[in-house]
């Protein structure tokens, strides 16, 4: 049941998601009109559960077996004694049958070996369902686009970026994690970010609690040539804005 209901979840985001890309339907308002839905399929898996338990006939103790008369209580010291044999200079494997030495690879990851992703195109859209997504964009006429996780945080930075003429719109939405945004200094900027549960930081503006939300404007953003209206959404995870 417990599959089942993340199945649900997975479903509901993904289609959420595909909406905002679309420009169907807006994610922020999606989540925060109907996020009580997750709380609800959690509950109905609970219950359902603790009825499977409830209703299930009580588990048989296994037989137990004679002890041996060769081993007796020193059965388990032979085991031990059995693979005492084996090279002490072997790397120690994790649980994942990696060495515990050797480097992990984030897969899933835009983080590079060197830095973060790099990303010189004028849009940009990147999405991930396992993993975090960090992007340096070096544009000269950036004109915003999308970042879309699930499991996993974002971090994007913009500090080398320029935008282009006009009004331009960035939406960044997740589901689990943190959502992580650098703006190049004096940028004209419009930022509506929000919250289920998590703690808002928008440019040393500070906002916590359940369903949080904060609007900035930048002075001047009305009369700036390249401008950027930014939309950034996430259910349960932080939002940092510097």
């Amino acid at each position: 049941m417990r599959n089942l209901t993340w199945g649900f979840i997975l479903i509901i985001f993904g289609v959420l998601i595909l909406l905002d890309n679309l420009g169907v339907a807006d994610f922020g308002d999606m989540i925060r009109d109907f996020w009580p839905v997750l709380l609800i399929l959690w509950g109905v898996s609970v219950l359902i559960k603790k009825r499977k338990r409830d209703n299930s006939p009580p588990a048989s103790a296994p037989p137990t077996a004679p002890t041996s008369p060769i081993t007796g209580e020193h059965g388990a010291m032979g085991v031990a004694e059995e693979g005492a044999g084996e090279p002490s200079g072997a790397p120690e494997e994790s649980a994942m049958g990696t060495p515990s030495g050797a480097a992990e690879t984030a897969g899933y990851s835009y983080q590079a070996a060197g830095g973060p992703y790099q990303y010189e195109s004028e849009l940009l859209h990147q999405s991930s369902v396992f993993g975090d997504v960090t992007v340096r964009v070096t544009s000269p006429r950036f004109k915003g686009g999308s970042i879309s996780t699930v499991f996993g945080s974002s971090s994007l930075d913009l500090s080398a970026a320029k935008f282009a003429d006009g009004e331009h719109e960035l939406r960044i939405h997740g589901v689990f994690g943190e959502s992580r945004l650098f703006l190049p200094r004096d940028a004209a900027v419009a930022i509506s970010a929000s919250s289920v549960l998590g703690d808002l930081v928008i440019f040393g503006q500070h906002k916590g609690g359940i369903s949080s939300e904060i609007q900035h404007m930048t002075p001047g953003y009305a009369q700036a040539p390249g401008k950027l209206r930014i939309t950034v959404t996430r259910i349960f995870g932080g939002i940092r804005v510097d």
